[in-house]
This record gives structure tokens, C-alpha cells and sequence, in this order.
């Protein structure tokens, strides 16, 4: 029998990255927040209930939704460009998706 080797990573570890993107928010409170997602199943839902949240967290927060943005999909592939987002007004978004 021959013998075998696993190789496990803490799932708590730390990844290195020379981009840091923006700083983040301290509150999403008169902020106006895209919600921008991919095409998988249920994605509208999970993310409704998101956006139900944060609107009790941050009751002043507005938000885009996302059939008014461009999907992941779309960013990801620079089929359109992410200054869409700016042009709408976005100070932040949340990306996410369903299933």
C-alpha cells in the first residue's frame, strides 16, 4: 500500500497582499451602498435579507440595487467598467452571491 501525505492550512491563516483596497467604513449610516451579485441561484434572496439587516443596523444607509448594476460577472471580466458604480453614487458595495 503506498503511503499518502496531506497537507492542511489553517483556514484562520493570514494572506499576504500587496493591494489593500480602500479603508473601510466605520458605519454605513448616510452612505449610499451598491449591492452588486453574480447570476447563482437564490442570490436575490440571501441578499435581501442582507440588505433588510443593514437596514436595521444603518437605518440612514440607501442602496442600489442590483439590477441596476453590473454583475460580478461583468466586473470581473472588464466588460464594464467599475466607474458604473461611482457614476450611481456608491461610496461602498457589497459583492455577493446565493446558493
Amino acid at each position: 500500500m503506498s503511503r499518502v501525505t496531506l497537507e492542511v492550512h489553517d483556514p484562520g491563516g493570514r494572506v499576504e497582499s500587496t493591494h489593500h483596497g480602500a479603508p473601510r467604513l466605520a458605519d454605513l449610516n448616510d452612505k449610499k451602498i451598491g449591492i452588486v451579485t453574480s447570476s447563482l441561484w437564490e442570490a436575490d434572496r440571501v441578499l435581501g435579507l442582507l440588505k433588510e439587516l443593514l437596514i436595521e443596523q444603518s437605518p440612514t444607509a440607501t442602496f442600489v440595487h442590483w439590477d441596476d448594476l453590473p454583475s460580478v460577472e461583468e466586473l470581473d471580466k472588464r466588460l464594464v467598467s467599475i466607474d458604473v458604480l461611482r457614476e450611481k453614487g456608491c461610496q461602498a458595495i457589497i459583492v455577493g452571491n446565493g446558493g
